[in-house]
This record gives C-alpha cells, sequence and structure tokens, in this order.
C-alpha cells in the first residue's frame, strides 16, 4: 500500500508544477549549447536544451531543487532553482579540461583496454538489475527535406496522397507511459500526441526502449560492448573528467576495419562502477550517417539509466534528401531493482562505498565474494572477453529489505499484467505542459499550419473539394484515367473508367488482344452501411466474344455484407499464376504463353461477417457454366508459335479440361489467434512474434452429369519480427477432395501461387518459381508449406563490397506434396534493389531428385 501510494504522490506531483523556468545555454564564447541535458535528481525528471540552446524546465514551487546540467565537451554545472529563481536564464558552460592521470601501461597496452573489459564483463548486470519501472517519455521525430526531385515528388503522392517540397519541415511529439517488467516485457499508453506529419507516423518506442549497447548487437551493429567487440574494435583512452562524486573515463571508440555495422567515437564510463554514463557515437547507412547521442543519470544508488536519447540523420537517396532528428527523454517515476540475478551475472560493488540498493531477502551484510580476476593484457586486442571480469569491494554490505518469496525460496518477480497506468490526471493537461525539449523554429511553424490546416478541413465539411482546376483538357485527362467525383457531403461518389491502365489491355492467344474497363459507383449512408455498383464491360478480338461483369455490394452493418457477382469472360485455368501484364508481353514479343485459359458463365451471392483485423466468415452459393476454349491465334506478330492451349500435370485429363455445368455451395472462416500474440520486443533478441492465422473452407461441388464432390482446406501462417528490419515468415496449408472428384474441371482443382515466369511485376509471399504453373494441381489431396526468412545481413551482404547496398536479403524453402507428386524448392534473393527490384535465384527438386535452377527477375511496381 505504501508503494502504490508513493507512486501516487509522485504523480500528482508530475502534473502541479507551478512554475516553468526558461533559459539559454551557451559556452564561454557566447554560442548556444544544443541538447544539453539538465537533471533534477529528486524529480527524476528533466529537460534538454533545443538546437538553439533554449531550454524551459518545470518544477513545483514548494522548495528549491538542485539542477545538473551536462552536455559532452563541457564541465557540468549544478543550478539551484526555486520560485523567486528569475527567468530568463543565461547559463554558461565551461570547456571540460581533461585529465591524464599517472597510469603505469602493462605490455605497451592502452589503459582503454582495461577499461573497457571491466565495462564489459559487467554488461548483465547492467542489463538485468532492474526488475521493473514506470517512465513517462516525450517523444519527438522531425523531419526536414532538403531536396525532393520531381519524379519522386509525384511518386509519393501517387502513393501515398502526399504532396512534399523541397523546404518542407515536418514534426510528430507525444507524450507516453510506459511500464517495464523484468526480463523484457513492456506496455505503454500514449497520453497526447500532436503531429504535422502527412501520413500517421508509429514511433516505434518499444524496440527504441528495449535496444541497449549494453546488448551484443542491436539491428545489424555490432556495440563497442559486445563480448567479441575486441575483434572489431580499438580502444584509445583520452583521459577524464570528474561528475560530481565521479570520476568518468573517456574512450575513444575506432573500428578495425571499414563497415556499416561498426560504431565511431565516444563513450564516457563511470569509474569504479564500470557503467555507461554517456555515448556520443556514430554510424553509416547506405543512405547516409547516423549521429547517435545518449546521456545516463543515477536513478538510483548507483545504478545509471539513459534518460536522453537522441538520433541525427543527413542524407538521402533517389532524388529525396533530408534532415531527420530523433529525440526522447525519460521521467523514471518509479523504478524497481532486482534483487536476484541470474547466476551468470555477478553483483559488483565499487571500493569505499557503504551500502547498495541492490536487495535480496537472505542474510544481511553478506559480502560480495571474488569471481573472476582481470583477463592478461596480452589477451586483451585480438581475444574474446571469455570470463565476466569484476572489482572486489571487502567493505562492503548488502542491506536488506522485504521482499515477497514464492514457496520454493526464489524471489517473485513482478508480472506485467500487476502493474497498472496510471494517466487519468495526465490526460486533461495540454500536451505543451510536458515538452522537455523546446520546439526551434521550424518546428513551432510546421505544427501551426498543420493545426489550421486541420481546422480549415473541419470548416469545410460538406463542401465539395475540387482536385483539378476548370481546363477541358485536364479535366478530361481526370477522367479518362479514373477521377472520382463525390457530391457535397460525400455520400455520393463515381469512379470514372481508366482507360489507359496497364492491364487494360491484354495479349493472348486464346484471347488475341482484349480490352476491358470498369467502373465504381458508391453509396455511403453512414460509416456502418455502404452500397457500391462496379460494371465491368470488355471486348476479345480473337473468338470475338463480349466479356462483362456486374458486381453489387451491400454493407448493411460494421461487420456484415452481401454481394452478388455475375458475368462471362475468359479466365486463367490458375488464379494465382502469373501476372496478365507479364504475360501479354511474353506472348507478344516472343511467343511464351504461360496462362491456359477457359471461358465462364457464372453467378455467385455472398454473404461476410467480418471485424477487421480478428476475423471472417463468408457463406455463398455459386452457379457456373465453364466452357473449353482453343487458341485464336497460331503465331504471334513476330512469326512465333503458341503452345496449344492445354495445361499438363499428373491429375490432369482430357475430362478436367470440357465444358461443364455446376454448382458450388461452401464456407470458409478465418481468425488471428491473438491468444497466442506476443507483440512485444525482447532485450536480447527484439523478437517481435504476431498472432498466427488460422483459415479453413469447404465446398460442396454437385451436377446432375458429373457428380458430387466435397472439398476441404485448412491452413496456418504466421510472421514473426526478429528485428525491426528483419522477419520471418511461414505458412503451411493442406487439402483433401472426396467423391466424385476426377471429373471436377481444372478450375476446381488445388491450386498453388507458382511464377515460373522470369520477369515478374510483382512478388507474392509463399510463391514457388521453378515449375510449371499446372504441373502440381491436384483433385485430390495435398500439403503445401513454406518458410522466408530475410534480413539486411545474411550471407554476401557481409562482404565489404555489398556492406553498403540498401538491399536485403532472403532464404527460403517449400515443399509441395500430392500423393502422385513432390516438388521442393530452395531460394536465395537480393531484394529492394533501389527498392524497386528483386533477384532470385532458385533450386528445385522432385521425387526423382534434382530438377531445375533458375533466375528470376521482379519489379515491385
Amino acid at each position: 500500500m505504501k508503494l502504490f501510494l508513493s507512486i501516487y504522490l509522485v504523480m500528482i506531483s508530475a502534473v502541479t508544477y507551478a512554475i516553468n523556468i526558461d533559459g539559454i545555454l551557451k559556452n564561454v564564447k557566447g554560442e548556444p549549447i544544443p541538447y544539453a541535458t539538465l537533471y533534477v535528481s529528486e524529480l527524476t525528471t528533466g529537460t534538454t536544451s533545443n538546437i538553439e540552446g533554449c531550454f524551459t524546465l518545470a518544477i513545483p514551487d514548494d522548495h528549491s531543487y538542485e539542477v545538473l546540467v551536462r552536455c559532452v565537451g563541457y564541465k557540468s554545472k549544478t543550478l539551484h532553482l526555486s520560485k523567486d529563481t528569475s527567468s530568463p536564464l543565461e547559463v554558461v558552460l565551461e570547456d571540460i579540461n581533461l585529465q591524464l592521470p599517472d597510469i603505469k601501461v602493462n605490455s605497451g597496452k592502452d589503459p582503454a583496454y582495461d577499461i573497457m573489459r571491466k565495462t564489459i564483463g559487467l554488461r548483465h548486470q547492467h542489463l538485468n538489475e532492474i526488475s521493473s519501472y514506470i517512465a513517462n517519455i516525450y517523444l519527438r521525430g522531425t523531419i526536414a527535406f532538403t531536396k525532393v526531385s520531381r519524379l519522386m515528388s509525384y511518386q509519393i503522392k501517387r502513393r501515398e496522397g502526399v504532396d512534399i517540397k523541397k523546404g518542407d519541415v515536418f514534426v510528430d511529439e507525444s507524450y507516453r507511459q510506459v511500464i517495464f517488467a523484468y526480463p523484457d516485457q513492456y506496455k505503454q499508453k500514449v497520453i497526447q500526441h500532436k503531429s504535422s506529419m502527412p501520413i500517421d507516423l508509429d514511433l516505434p518506442i518499444i524496440d527504441f526502449l528495449s535496444a541497449s549497447l549494453y546488448q551484443p548487437s542491436i539491428e545489424i551493429m555490432i556495440s563497442p560492448f559486445a563480448p567479441s567487440a575486441f575483434r572489431h574494435y580499438k580502444f584509445r583512452y583520452e583521459g577524464f573528467f570528474y561528475d560530481g562524486n565521479y570520476s568518468v573515463n573517456i574512450i575513444q571508440v575506432i573500428p578495425r576495419m571499414k563497415s556499416k555495422q561498426l560504431y565511431s567515437g565516444k563513450i564516457y564510463i563511470v569509474d569504479g562502477l564500470w557503467c555507461i554514463h554517456s555515448v556520443d557515437l556514430s554510424f553509416d547507412t547506405p543512405v547516409g550517417p547516423v549521429k547517435m547521442h545518449q546521456n545516463f543519470h543515477e536513478v538510483k544508488h548507483k545504478v545509471w539509466l539513459p534518460v536522453d536519447h537522441r538520433y541525427e540523420f543527413s542524407g538521402g537517396a533517389l532524388g529525396v534528401k533530408g534532415n531527420v532528428q530523433y529525440v526522447a527523454n525519460f521521467k523514471y517515476i518509479n523504478v524497481a531493482l532486482n534483487p536476484t540475478f541470474h547466476p551468470e551475472v555477478n553483483t559488483v560493488l565499487a571500493e569505499n562505498s557503504t551500502t547498495s540498493d541492490v536487495t535480496i531477502n537472505s542474510k544481511p551484510k553478506q559480502k560480495t565474494q571474488a569471481v573472476q580476476k582481470v583477463m592478461p593484457a596480452k589477451e586483451v586486442v585480438h581475444e574474446e572477453t571469455k570470463k565476466e571480469t569484476v572489482t572486489t569491494d571487502k567493505t562492503a554490505e548488502i542491506t536488506e529489505v522485504p521482499v515477497e518469496k514464492e514457496k520454493n525460496n526464489t524471489v517473485k518477480m513482478p508480472s506485467i499484467k500487476e502493474m497498472q497506468f496510471d494517466i487519468a490526471s495526465y490526460q486533461t493537461v495540454p500536451l505543451d505542459s510536458f515538452r522537455t525539449v523546446p520546439l526551434s523554429h521550424n518546428e513551432k511553424s510546421s505544427l501551426k499550419n498543420a493545426t489550421m490546416k486541420n481546422q480549415m478541413s473541419q470548416d469545410r465539411v460538406g463542401e465539395m473539394v475540387s482536385k483539378s482546376n476548370n481546363s477541358f483538357l485536364k479535366n478530361s485527362y481526370n477522367f479518362m484515367t479514373g477521377e472520382t467525383y463525390f457530391n457535397n457531403d460525400s455520400t455520393l461518389r463515381f469512379t470514372s473508367p481508366n482507360f489507359i491502365k496497364l492491364n487494360a489491355l491484354v495479349y493472348n492467344p486464346v484471347d488475341g488482344f482484349a480490352y476491358g474497363i470498369d467502373t465504381k459507383l458508391s453509396i455511403y449512408k453512414n460509416q456502418k452501411k455502404k452500397f457500391e455498383f462496379v460494371p465491368m464491360l470488355g471486348y476479345s478480338f480473337g473468338p470475338d466474344k463480349v466479356n462483362w461483369d456486374i458486381n453489387l455490394w451491400y454493407k448493411y452493418s460494421a461487420i456484415s455484407s452481401i454481394k452478388f457477382q455475375s458475368g462471362e469472360n475468359t479466365q486463367d485455368m490458375n488464379r494465382y499464376a502469373v501476372d496478365p501484364l507479364v504475360n501479354s508481353l511474353s506472348s507478344f514479343f516472343f511467343g511464351d504463353n504461360y496462362k491456359k485459359y477457359y471461358r465462364k458463365k457464372y453467378y455467385t451471392v455472398t454473404h461476410t461477417f467480418s471485424k477487421k483485423n480478428r476475423w471472417h466468415q463468408q457463406l455463398y452459393y455459386s452457379h457456373k457454366k465453364v466452357y473449353q476454349m482453343d487458341n485464336s491465334l497460331k503465331e504471334n506478330l513476330f512469326g512465333n508459335d503458341f503452345s496449344d492451349n492445354k495445361p499438363t500435370g499428373e491429375y490432369i485429363t482430357d475430362v478436367n479440361l470440357k465444358s461443364q455445368n455446376y454448382n458450388i455451395v461452401g464456407a470458409n472462416f478465418g481468425t488471428s489467434l491473438f491468444l497466442f500474440d506476443n507483440q512485444k520486443t525482447s532485450k536480447y533478441t527484439n523478437l517481435r512474434v504476431y498472432a498466427p492465422y488460422v483459415h479453413a473452407s469447404y465446398d460442396y461441388i454437385f451436377s446432375k452429369s458429373l457428380g458430387d464432390a466435397h472439398r476441404f482446406e485448412a491452413g496456418i501462417s504466421q510472421k514473426i519480427k526478429t528485428s525491426p528490419s528483419a522477419w520471418v515468415r511461414w505458412d503451411v496449408r493442406a487439402g483433401k477432395t472426396i467423391g466424385d472428384n476426377k471429373n471436377l474441371h481444372i478450375s476446381e482443382f488445388f491450386n498453388y501461387r507458382i511464377q515460373s515466369i522470369p520477369i515478374r511485376i510483382s512478388n507474392e509471399y509463399f510463391s514457388f518459381y521453378n515449375t510449371d504453373a499446372y504441373s502440381m494441381a491436384t483433385n485430390d489431396g495435398y500439403l503445401k508449406s513454406k518458410v522466408i526468412f530475410r534480413s539486411p545481413y545474411l550471407l554476401l551482404k557481409f562482404l565489404p563490397f555489398l556492406s553498403s547496398s540498401l538491399s536485403r536479403e532472403e532464404i527460403s524453402c517449400g515443399l509441395i506434396y500430392t500423393p502422385k507428386a513432390q516438388y521442393y524448392e530452395v531460394s536465395y534473393a537480393f531484394t529492394e534493389l533501389l527498392f524497386m527490384f528483386d533477384v532470385y535465384v532458385s533450386s528445385s527438386f522432385n521425387q526423382d531428385g534434382f530438377d531445375n535452377i533458375g533466375l528470376s527477375l521482379v519489379l515491385d511496381l
């Protein structure tokens, strides 16, 4: 009860500030000092000066507070502030005077290696010494564009609907409460948010919090505190300075080789405690350098946690350049220490200390034990730190405090479920009151303009917004390219046909040239009710046939809708096969037709229950008449002969290609298993596990002439993020048809996403690349699975001449199993080359052994 009361009192004090003290930080030359930290230890909170050196600090008016001012390269300074302090302040920081102590250097080695070896030896302690905390965090991200090419401006506007130009500045800031429980449980809640970003921006706060330089690596970056750090870095001692009662060592970090996986810069180590005081590092990315600044403070006795983060990026690619800044300030409301460590973690106390906040519920005044000796100097540079190194304090004692124990005499650690948010008192306070880093002039203008635009949009609700000028040519062009028109209150919308879209005109040996367009009429009654009418009209010049489709869709509640479809057109026997545009180009220029076609007349009625991102359920009835079709063209315009319009496969016979008339009644269901959802990030692995998606379907196919068949299918898939830019996806599904399945039309077979063409427009996950699109089709049963792993660095990108590439690497393996045939495939790929291209190398095997190896190119348009 006392704990909750103390937390409540601290939180109340956090929102009852009576005074704001403004000021500016300058050096002895009168130049502003940006991004210096002002920290109030008694309140476990602080602020940071902005790029112009200005700061604002809110404190209670009950008494005087000591404020520690720190900035890398300057002497720390303590201010005494109270309600009587005049504002604005001008604070001058002096340049730091580095001191070089008398150090006996053994074997000619730099003393930096001894300091780093001790700090690396204690990294497990620093990662695990906190059992829980509650923190309020101010976050701000700022993007300033210094160059935007016309081409990229057009592409961004086309894809995102955002008009971006040179000189634009966008800001996103928020105030959040985060709860942490050992070992890697996080949850957060946004208290206040303000943004001028043209698109929604969700800052990855959990990834941000869980990342620590004490980890061996963050993403692809190798930490200077990793056990293998001496293999990758050189260290140089540059002196020390005093910060309060502590002396702080300055270590220069120098990469042993040029690599985008290594940091360079300076790290500052608290002597005796061997923990991070602050860091000032930088690293290169393929699109520009990134500067990383972190300041730590002593939040508990001899326990240092980060209170200030800042990342700065300057660079760009593909015609876009800009500056990005990301700042975060932490206010720790409650910090609880971990009373027990894992066996491999060593408790270390500095010499001449009297007490420690590290507490256990065991015998009081228990002395620490020496664990390991310092590694010999000759092993420092070229060998890994194989053993944890510590110092021994014979006078230090461990103080006993009450700790809840379980029956097996082990300490019960807090659970994230037991810890609750307390943000009610914050929600009515404007974000300006929580802003710990003052806005610059450009940031203020950006947020002000965004507020004005939002107000104008609200004032103009119900008015018609014109997206083009009144010129006849402009309006005609918009109409021909699929312009959307809507009435004054946007309840009626009409989308004109796009006469020049890429897939409006297709070419193949069955249709010859075929052209089709569609349009859409939408009527919105309210957010829950909507009606859509989508007609399509086209013509196939080869067989001289009209193609048409009608789609009527009515959403009559938030989760329910009904759809009617009818039409007659040419269809591919495998709807998952090659993209129509790529197939058209291949057929037109080379005579290679990868698709096989049939003619279909149909009508379908579907009822859907669906809750976004949760589950969906469909019930449907369909009547189909299918017709066999032959090529209307024998060769293309260049004299290349076309192959017959007959697919081949182990299960395909002439009966499966003939004209048929049949009905289908079916149902399908899909849901995300949120019971197994674990969307959190581990401070050890950055692992984020998403809910598996499970789906199942049943179809009853019946016909007077062909008999009845029952088709079952089920599957499960999942995504796991191993880091913010690396993930694993896996998919397993199986199906079985029973009854009169031998007479089924091939379009009702189990088909798979097989992209056998060397060049593809888009890349679908879980596709196969090295076999014919119809070779594994079956009317019996099947099992299919595939696993994909994509990461910035897997194999070849570790080579120096490839490490700077923007691309990622991908490895995948999959199988398709049927009673008559088996297919196995292993692929390696370079993905996202220039953000547009993927290159795949695939090897395939069948039941008889090695089958084929292929190379394919994907254009992600």
